[in-house]
């Protein structure tokens, strides 16, 4: 990572297995508009920040899935197992995600399905 507003140039290790890494900004809390008082059901509640995160992220992958983003390293549209969200605690943001994603129709393998931390050998 860098301040500077270049993209950096990656190399993959291993040939034809290149990936792509975005930091999403996050939100901020969203202020509550108080309506007039004889008028309650005017006022609404902000949604939570993780959630718009989440919804913005989802809404970005289901993008690339419908208009048939292609993979560079693989030269075919991209799918959803190709995707890999990474967050640094699983909560409150992957139940969010992972609700984001289904109310889209992508599909999400859950956040029980993969342990990254688990010792594992990797293949080269």
């Amino acid at each position: 990572m860098t301040s500077s507003s270049k993209p950096l140039l990656h190399i993959a290790h291993r040939a034809g297995q290149a990936g792509l890494i975005e930091i999403w900004p996050t939100e901020k809390s969203e202020t509550v508009k108080r309506c007039e008082p004889w008028s309650p059901l005017a006022e609404t509640t902000p949604s939570r920040p993780v959630v718009r995160l989440a919804a913005r992220i989802a809404q970005t992958i289901h993008g690339w899935l419908a208009s048939s983003e292609r993979l560079a390293s693989e030269n075919r549209p991209i799918r959803a197992g190709d995707i890999l969200i990474l967050v640094r605690k699983r909560t409150p943001f992957a139940p969010a995600m992972i609700s984001a994603l289904k109310t889209r129709g992508i599909k999400v393998a859950g956040a029980d399905r993969l342990v990254l931390t688990s010792r594992s050998r990797c293949r080269t």
